[in-house]
């Protein structure tokens, strides 16, 4: 499954024929309660570079005690050159 979606994501990105390079990286796990932590660190020239950050669903994943689902995590780097 995580190969589907990091082939997917690149076929989108390559799609739009722009001059950037990617990276991706993804990560599935099934939400036991147990807690995640996920750290990236960068190092940029220009303090001109974006950072987004975009949770799905709204609200992120509280509001059930179901701990069968499956949670992921998308990191995309879009580098320009």
């Amino acid at each position: 499954m995580v190969n589907d979606i990091l082939e997917n994501t690149m076929e989108i990105l390559n799609s739009f024929k722009k001059p950037y390079k990617y990276i991706v990286d993804c990560y599935l796990s099934q939400k036991v309660g147990a807690g995640f932590t996920n750290t990236t660190s960068t190092y940029y020239d220009k303090p001109t570079d974006n950072i987004y950050h975009f949770i799905y669903p709204k609200g992120g994943m509280t509001g059930g005690k179901d701990k069968s689902m499956i949670f992921g995590l998308l990191t995309l780097f879009v580098i320009a050159y």
